[in-house]
Order: C-alpha cells, then sequence, then structure tokens
C-alpha cells in the first residue's frame, strides 16, 4: 500500500481557549468528549481512535474509544503507530542537534562533508550541485520518494541492519533520484527524510533513534514514545494498538528499511506533550530558539498561517496532529485503513468536535 504521504485534509480551525475538563495528563478525560468520540468511531467504522486536546498551553483532555486489539479497549496511554507524523520528530531533533551541537551539521552544506560514503553522495544528472540537509527537512533534495517495498514486503516487526547500509546501495542507483537538481523543486521523499535522519547520526556520532531519546523524548517526557519495537518494553508491547485493514483483518507489526520516514510508535498522551512544548515556544522542555528554527525552515512539519500539522498514513494506521501559535493543538491516531475521501471526512469530524468541546 505504501501510503506513507502528506494527507492535507480540509482541517477545521482549533479554538485556542476556553474551560477544559482536564485528563491531567492520565487516563480518561470528560465523558461528553468520550461519548461524542465514540459516536464519530461507530459512525466510520474503526476499531479505535485516541485522541489528547491543548489548550492554553496545557493538556486539557485525552480520551480513547473503540478496541486497540481484539478484546483490548483502547485507553490514552495505548501506543499507536504513528506513520509520517514520525517526521515531526526528525525535523525537531535536526533543530535540536544544531543548538546543542554547533557546528556539528549545517543546514545548507554539502551533506558529503558528514557522510563518509566512497563514492561520495550525489545526484547522478547534476553531480556538481550539492545535497543539503536543509533540502532534505524541506522534501527538495530530489530524492525518490519511496522504495518498491509494501505491506507484504515490509520488515516485521523491526528492519535489520543500520541506515547508511540501506541508503548508500540504493542512492547509488539512477533510480533512487528524480530528474530535477537537488533544491530546484519540492517533491516528498521519505527517502530523503532517512537520508537526513542518517546525516544526523553520522554528524552526532550516535544512532538516530538514541539521539531523538536524549534530545527530544526524554526532555519531553515522552516515555511512551519509541523507533522500534524492540525497544518498547514488555508492558508498552502489551499497550501496542494492532493496525487493522478496512475489513477488521489485523496486520501483523511492521517497520520500514527507511524507517525514520513512519516507524515511531507514541501515544496521543506523549503527543500532546511534544505539542505542549511547539505551542508555547518551548515550555519548560526545549529553549524557544529551538522551536523558532524548526518552524522557520520549516523541520518536516506543514506550516500555513500560523498553524502547523502533519499526518501520516499506512497499512492500518492515520494519524493527525496540530498546533497553533496561541497554545491549542491536539493529537489523533486511529488504527485502521481509510481511502482517502472517508478519512478527511473523519478527521474534519474530529476537528470540529475539538472545536466545540473548547466552549463546553
Amino acid at each position: 500500500m505504501n501510503r506513507r504521504l502528506l494527507v492535507v485534509a480540509s482541517m477545521v480551525a482549533l479554538v485556542g481557549c476556553g474551560g477544559s475538563n482536564s485528563a491531567g495528563g492520565g487516563e480518561g478525560g470528560d465523558g461528553r468528549l468520550e461519548d461524542r468520540l465514540e459516536a464519530i468511531r461507530a459512525e466510520h467504522g474503526v476499531p479505535s481512535i485516541s485522541l489528547a486536546v491543548v489548550r492554553g498551553g496545557k493538556v486539557a483532555e485525552a480520551v480513547a474509544v473503540g478496541e486497540a486489539d481484539a478484546g483490548r479497549a483502547a485507553r490514552p496511554d495505548t501506543i499507536y503507530a504513528l506513520a509520517s507524523v514520525s517526521k515531526v520528530l526528525v525535523g525537531l531533533t535536526a533543530a535540536r542537534l544544531m543548538e546543542v551541537s554547533p557546528g556539528a551539521v549545517d543546514l545548507d552544506a554539502d551533506v558529503n562533508d558528514v557522510l563518509e560514503w566512497t563514492p561520495a553522495l550525489a545526484h547522478p544528472g547534476h553531480p556538481d550541485v550539492p545535497v543539503t540537509l536543509r533540502q532534505l527537512l524541506r522534501h527538495e533534495a530530489s530524492v525518490v520518494g519511496d522504495t518498491d517495498a509494501d505491506y507484504d514486503t515490509y520488515p516485521k516487526p523491526d528492519p535489520e541492519g543500520d541506515l547508511g547500509a540501506f541508503l548508500k546501495p540504493f542512492l547509488a542507483r539512477a533510480e533512487g533520484w528524480l530528474p530535477a537538481a537537488p533544491g530546484a523543486a519540492y517533491a516528498y521523499s521519505n527517502v530523503g527524510v532517512a537520508l537526513a535522519a542518517h546525516v544526523l547520526e553520522e554528524a552526532a556520532g550516535e544512532p538516530f533513534e538514541a539521539l531523538c531519546e536524549r534530545l527530544v523524548f526524554d526532555p519531553l517526557g515522552m516515555d511512551d514514545t519509541r523507533w522500534f519495537f524492540a525497544d518498547l518494553s514488555e508492558a508498552q508491547q502489551a499497550r501496542l494498538a494492532r493496525p487493522f485493514d478496512e475489513d477488521g483483518q489485523p496486520y501483523e507489526h511492521y517497520g520500514f528499511d527507511d524507517w525514520p520516514s513512519g516507524q515511531l510508535r507514541s501515544t496521543s498522551l506523549d503527543l500532546a506533550r511534544l505539542l505542549v512544548a511547539l505551542a508555547t515556544d518551548g515550555g519548560d522542555a526545549l529553549p524557544a530558539s529551538t522551536v523558532r528554527l524548526f518552524e522557520s525552515v520549516p523541520m518536516l512539519i506543514d506550516a500555513a498561517d500560523g498553524v502547523f500539522s502533519h499526518s501520516g498514513g499506512e497499512a492500518g494506521v492515520n494519524t493527525y496532529v496540530e498546533y497553533r501559535e496561541d497554545g491549542a493543538g491536539y493529537a489523533v491516531l486511529v488504527n485502521s485503513d481509510l481511502e482517502d475521501g472517508p478519512l478527511d471526512d473523519l478527521m474534519d469530524d474530529v476537528a470540529r468536535l475539538v472545536e466545540t468541546s473548547a466552549g463546553d
């Protein structure tokens, strides 16, 4: 299926203030919100929905409805695959590394200044045009969008081998590149995001998953957020939502060879903690300068009129995060396949629910 694309749905703008029934970052939330979310879940026929809402720069509510797996109810601490929402954490890690390790990586330098590949990374049609980290973080490096893999050939539950071992031969082929010169045009690229993550880990001298934990997950208290199934504890694995197809049949847990593009697993509560930091210029967790750098490029986040968002979709996974500069935001996680039209309808219904619940 291979649907790790940016899905821009017709979202209703958030109301950024108003009363709230706080879940306090714990399980449950306002019963009325839960009832309304359950009505949306039932109408659209998906197994479960997890929703966390941020208002006034705080986690206001967190609710989950339906089944995370057969016979197991979804809760706000249920862990879901994030698909392309994972990319937001790649971008934020890039911004954080640039601040804590000045000079380790330059947004506009040739990535070959960091990589030690032989032969050096180069677009086969434009070998004299450098590939830069800024291009990779903005989907402008002219790297092909996807591998040829689909669910049937995805590694399960995790890929084997490191990023460099996958990327180097993949990008040595002409088929790994689009015709345009690097920097000339926008073209959404999962492989390009994986390359950005590899550049960051090489610059830091630290595996990318460890880099994310040290610079982002740990400071934000995102204790249920991990890149690899194997890095989840036994208790966390027991809280992992099963992805389902449109007929209600379960998928196996899976990953990708270009895993930074969509393999992250997290909860709506952890994502709400992320959105709080981003919507409040870093809050108590991150420097405001990191958030400004992340947003100004922008680094793997869709930015329009003060609203920042990203969505994700893969086999049995549909996700969306959004935050605003006024301290409002929300994260919604669904463990089911949906075609684009029904997906837009569901996400619009959730956005209206978030808007109307702000006044309750």
